[in-house]
C-alpha cells in the first residue's frame, strides 16, 4: 500500500496484479468509496514511446474519474502494462483547495507508484 499526504486530502493505494495486468484500488479524504473505474490500455507509438487508450464509468454525481485516470494512464505509460484503478475519494463540504490538494496528492502518488513498478516490472518483481 502506497499513501499520499495529511488528513483530509491524503489518498492512498492498494494493488493486485491479476495476470499480466495491474489494479489499484484508490481512495482518502473522509470517506472511500466507488466513484470511477479507469483501464489504462498501453501502445508503442512510432517513436518506440509508451501512449495510452484510457476509458472511464464514472457514476452519476462523481468527479473521481480524474482520480482514477490519474493512476492508470501514468502506471501503464510506465510499466506497458494494462491498468485498472477503482475508488473514489469524499470529501464532506470541501473547499476548492481541498479537492486541488487530493488531485495534487494522487498525481504524486501516481508518479511514486509508477517509478517503483517501472523497476519491478522490468525485473518481474511486482507483488
Amino acid at each position: 500500500m502506497w499513501f499520499e499526504g495529511k488528513g483530509r486530502t491524503a489518498v492512498w493505494c492498494s494493488l493486485v496484479k491479476l495476470g499480466d495486468g495491474l489494479v489499484f484500488c484508490i481512495g482518502g479524504g473522509d470517506e472511500t468509496h466507488i466513484g470511477a473505474v479507469s483501464v489504462a490500455v498501453p501502445y508503442k507509438q512510432k517513436d518506440n514511446e509508451w501512449s495510452v487508450s484510457t476509458s472511464t464509468i464514472t457514476l452519476p454525481y462523481h468527479r473521481d474519474d480524474v482520480l482514477t485516470r490519474i493512476m492508470t494512464e501514468k502506471v501503464a505509460k510506465a510499466t506497458g502494462k494494462v491498468v485498472v484503478a477503482v475508488g473514489g475519494v469524499h470529501l464532506e463540504g470541501a473547499a476548492r483547495n481541498e479537492i486541488d490538494e487530493v488531485v495534487r496528492n494522487m498525481e504524486k502518488l501516481a508518479e511514486r507508484v509508477a517509478a517503483e513498478l517501472r523497476t519491478s516490472v522490468a525485473t518481474d518483481t511486482v507483488k
